[in-house]
């Protein structure tokens, strides 16, 4: 375990955690749905290339969220979240290795991959939370709002890919200038 690597995996999903809510306020659905939530593809990232410590330090972020953040008054609901955070994530990735034969240091991963590992997490993640949510009488219907929050991280993921790669092309744009 890394604790650099969880301190900042933790600060970072709470920062895009507040960007989120701040910016697509208009998009939650359900008090725990939002139709576009980027976090949910940066838990993609930091488990992908972090493993376990990026994992922990997703489970910190959301309990910190969770606490500082929305100030939930539930102790099982706050660690609940955190754990289907953190677990989730790192379940998504050891599958995603498996089934879909990525190199575990992601040097050959092409953009298909990219979205199977982004459908796999959505659906892991929605089920995990959701079930959660549904336990704790959080939620009242599992499947609708498991599918709303599949909706959110799908379309979140694909905002996340589309800044991803225009980062990657604006990258190499300045690079070829400077030569």
């Amino acid at each position: 375990m890394d604790l650099k690597i969880i301190i900042i995996s933790a600060l970072s999903y709470c920062v895009i955690f507040i960007f989120n809510d701040l910016i697509f306020d208009k998009f939650y659905v359900d008090q725990y749905v939002s139709l576009v939530f980027l976090p949910s593809d940066l838990r993609v990232l930091i488990s992908m290339v972090f493993e376990s410590s990026g994992a922990i330090g997703l489970a910190l972020g959301s309990l910190l969220v969770s606490i500082f953040y929305i100030h939930e008054p539930s102790t099982a609901y706050i660690a609940g979240n955190a754990v289907a955070s953190g677990v989730g994530a790192f379940v998504a990735r050891e599958l995603c290795v498996r089934l879909l034969d990525l190199d575990v240091y992601l040097h050959q991963i092409n953009l298909k991959q990219i979205m199977w590992v982004s459908i796999i997490f959505s659906v892991i993640n929605s089920l995990l939370h959701q079930s959660i949510f549904y336990f704790l009488e959080k939620s009242d219907n599992f499947f609708l709002n498991s599918g709303k929050m599949l909706a959110g991280d799908l379309l979140g993921a694909l905002l996340f890919l589309m800044l991803l790669r225009l980062f990657v092309q604006a990258y190499f744009y300045i690079i070829k200038q400077r030569r």
